[in-house]
């Protein structure tokens, strides 16, 4: 059985949605790294592309983990 998810390559969504209260389920290699969310988040990524608001702290934390997971810090 497989479990309906939402990927994204766009590190600035990515951020957004775990801003959102999203959980990553996981990280995909490829010609770029992909996250993998639950199909739930979808519905942030929406709110992501209409400029919807997440706290701003929770967004630069999130932001700076991607980017550090991505470089190996």
């Amino acid at each position: 059985m497989t479990t309906a998810t939402h990927s994204t390559t766009d590190l600035n969504e990515a951020a957004f949605i775990l801003a959102a209260g999203h959980r990553l389920l996981r990280v995909e290699d490829g010609p770029f790294r992909s996250f993998v969310f639950g199909a739930a988040a979808a519905a942030a990524a929406d709110d992501y592309h209409r400029d919807a608001p997440v706290p701003a702290r929770s967004f630069v934390r999130h932001l700076r983990e991607i980017r550090n997971f991505i470089h190996g810090r």
